[in-house]
């Protein structure tokens, strides 16, 4: 879900010239920050990967100057929202692929620029903050959204960043952010207050990012760890009791959402904008490579992974992940790491993938085409059986992970609540519903803006930190 890059580009150009200019990152590769697929690497061809083809149930044409750039699912799994290049985020019904809503911040007197990431807040039906949808941009701005009624709930604003990635807490309380200046901050989701700003490093081990942040991810069990991976090779995580990056895993080259957390939390799943080792996994505990995942491919070009995601619920034992070169989009063995289904050939790089909160349909964002495919559909009984047997008789060597329950120091002996647990339950302010010590309050700056938006509607949902006019 969120934006696309690869190394080294420039922040105000980004979606807004056909003629991107050429830069070159720190290991002297030349990138073009360009919607169309790269010219042909040839340096690595391989044979072609028997497997499934899955076919779109639905495609969502976009006009080619409103191509698309993220997308997300409803928490039912009935709307898709489509960020764009041109600023607008879209909201599709999934069963037949029209188009419902159109969320343009033109309506409330602001500027747009490319939406790079979205986000809809984990919540059930009747919690006020059902369907509620954040939108950043390349300027830093966030906006609040509730996508099934159209109404902007409103905008606050990061000065000096451009924001590629933003992520929601699994418990929907929070939510962090990250960008062009390498910093993760995060924010109470009731208030849309910046509660801190993570930055830096232990001074020893660790130093923090040193370029661009293209993916941020929540633990799935701590909820004072964070995790982020960019262009400068690594994948920092972030303890939020110490403000700065406990630990640091070299390698991976993070140039879209290609970052994920499974078992648990202890394996960590990344995909780099390269031509081999492409997809690998880490213990989360040691930060230990456990395995490479080459992409196999008999085309001139191989895969450079944008986007990489485990699969949950129906596609549980699966991970998908697609990217520009050959321009595929792959669905892989969690235990084999064997390519099983790939979507049909397209012309355009896929630079982001979601899944339903079901796992059962998925959305890749393909230029101005948006394939939405039925995954509870496609995955045949046998093969679903297959894939939950795999994970379960997984390989010891995928299987040797540090039971850490998300604890980066011997010393902290933290006591993990479940996720049905009373201090996950919505009870406003993140530091009183987690428990969470912070040390200290942010210093950015981040603005408020008031934006239109219903009075009625917007006292039944959680009281942001703007006042809505009419």
């Amino acid at each position: 879900m969120q934006a696309f890059a690869s190394p080294d580009q420039c922040d105000d150009e980004l979606f807004l010239s056909d003629d991107s200019p050429v830069e070159s990152d720190e290991e002297g590769e030349e990138h073009v920050w360009t919607l169309q697929p790269e010219s042909p690497d040839t340096t690595q061809s391989r044979g072609e990967a028997k497997c499934s083809t899955f076919e779109p149930c639905r495609r969502v044409a976009m006009d080619k100057v409103t191509e698309a750039t993220c997308s997300g699912f409803s928490v039912d799994g009935s709307w898709l929202a489509v960020g764009t290049r041109r600023g607008p985020v879209q909201i599709h019904s999934v069963g037949d692929g029209r188009l419902a809503f159109s969320l343009d911040v033109l309506r409330g007197g602001l500027k747009r620029w490319p939406c790079t990431a979205l986000c809809i807040r984990p919540s059930t039906p009747g919690d006020p903050s059902y369907n509620v949808l954040l939108s950043c941009d390349l300027s830093g701005q966030i906006h609040y959204w509730h996508m099934t009624s159209g109404m902007h709930l409103g905008t606050s604003k990061e000065h000096d960043n451009s924001i590629y990635t933003i992520d929601y807490h699994p418990a929907g309380v929070k939510y962090a952010t990250s960008g062009s200046d390498c910093k993760v901050r995060v924010y109470d989701s009731s208030t849309t207050v910046l509660l801190q700003t993570l930055s830096g490093g232990n001074g020893a081990t660790t130093a923090g990012h040193s370029n661009r942040v293209f993916a941020v991810k929540w633990h799935p069990v701590d909820a004072n760890i964070a995790l982020s991976g960019g262009w400068d090779n690594t994948i920092q995580i972030w303890d939020l009791r110490d403000g700065h990056s406990v630990r640091s895993i070299y390698g991976p080259k993070v140039c879209g959402d290609a970052i994920d957390i499974r078992d648990a939390g202890n394996v960590i799943l990344s995909g780099s904008w390269r031509g081999s080792k492409q997809l690998q996994e880490w213990d989360f505990g040691s930060g230990q490579l456990l395995r490479d995942i080459s992409w196999p491919t008999g085309k001139e070009q191989t895969c450079r992974v944008y986007a990489a995601k485990y699969g949950r619920g129906v596609s549980q034992g699966l991970f998908v992940a697609g990217g520009s070169g050959s321009n595929e989009t792959c669905l892989f063995s969690v235990n084999t790491g064997q390519m099983v289904a790939r979507l049909p050939d397209d012309d355009k790089a896929t630079y982001s993938i979601s899944l339903s909160t079901d796992g059962s349909h998925m959305a890749a964002t393909a230029g101005d085409t948006v394939k939405i495919v039925d995954l509870k559909a496609e995955l045949s009984a046998p093969r679903e059986q297959e894939s939950r047997s795999d994970e379960q008789s997984s390989p010891s060597k995928t299987r040797q992970v540090s039971r850490t329950n998300g604890d980066l120091r011997g010393e902290r002996k933290t006591k993990l609540q479940p996720l049905g647990s009373r201090a996950f339950r919505h009870v406003g302010t993140v530091a009183a519903s987690m428990k969470t010590r912070f040390p200290g309050r942010s210093s950015s700056k981040v603005d408020h803006q008031p934006v239109s938006s219903s009075r009625a509607f917007a006292a039944a949902l959680p009281k942001f930190n703007v006042k809505p006019i009419i």
